[in-house]
Formats: structure tokens, C-alpha cells, sequence
């Protein structure tokens, strides 16, 4: 399968999940032109994030994180942090272009990390406020 082709179908994947989510309350009034360029962000947002998971799936986690920068082509940040059992990374996207803000693969992973390893992230790459504060509340102590 090419690039190219694995792009596509990771983007129609990610579209049909968040479209099988559903809405929240946060979301903008329905058959509004808001509606459409919220969608649409959310939909190019989860498709990148699916994209770095999908190629990173086997990244050695002997690094403390990992930032890809520009995903897929995109103006995305997305930073990747061991899971706690070694498995592989969590991948959460530091610059959303829509709400939720927080958005992370695999959902379920558990992870941590040091102050120190919050404080070279935060310094390499502008974290939204709400990313900042799920990072921050996952530090741990020592």
C-alpha cells in the first residue's frame, strides 16, 4: 500500500469514527455554517492523530517523548509519551484546531511523566491550555 493510499483510508477511518461519536454539547448549533467548519476541523484533527499512531505504532519507547511536528503535512504538534506498560506511545495533539481540545490515542493507554519531560515539551512546542492541564495533572512525583 502506498502512502499516499494508507493516508486516504487512515483519513476515512478517523472521519467515520468521530462521525459514529457523535456530538456533544459544546458543539455548534446543527445546519450552521459553524457546524460545518467545526466538523470538518475535528475530522483533520482526528486524522492526523490517527495517522502518527498508526506510523509510530512500533516507535522504540526507550525515549522519554516524542514530538512530530507538522504531522501528516498538517500545521499540527503532535507529542507522543510512553505508556506506562512500555507498549508503545500515547499520542495527543499539543495544538488542536477544535473542541474536545484533549484528544488522544489510544484512548485508553495509561501514561505519566516527569516535570522534566513536561518542561521540554512545553518548551518545544505551544501547548493549548487544556492540553497544558491534562499534561500537567499526568506529572508525577520524584
Amino acid at each position: 500500500m502506498t502512502r499516499g493510499n494508507l493516508f486516504k483510508l487512515t483519513f476515512m477511518a478517523g472521519a467515520l469514527s468521530v462521525l459514529l461519536a457523535g456530538c456533544d454539547s459544546t458543539s455548534p448549533p446543527p445546519g450552521t455554517a459553524l457546524e460545518k467548519a467545526s466538523e470538518i476541523s475535528n475530522l483533520r484533527d482526528w486524522s492526523v492523530l490517527r495517522g502518527v499512531e498508526n506510523t509510530h505504532r512500533l516507535e522504540d519507547t526507550r525515549k522519554p517523548f516524542l514530538i512530530i511536528e507538522r504531522a501528516n503535512g498538517s500545521n499540527l504538534n503532535v507529542v507522543g509519551l510512553p505508556t506506562t506498560d512500555s507498549t508503545g506511545y500515547v499520542w495527543i495533539i499539543a495544538n488542536p484546531t477544535s473542541e474536545p481540545a484533549v484528544k488522544q490515542m489510544p484512548s485508553t493507554s495509561a501514561f505519566s511523566l516527569t516535570q522534566d519531560q513536561y518542561d521540554n515539551i512545553s518548551a518545544k512546542v505551544q501547548l493549548h491550555p487544556e492540553v497544558a492541564a491534562f499534561l500537567r495533572a499526568r506529572v508525577r512525583a520524584g
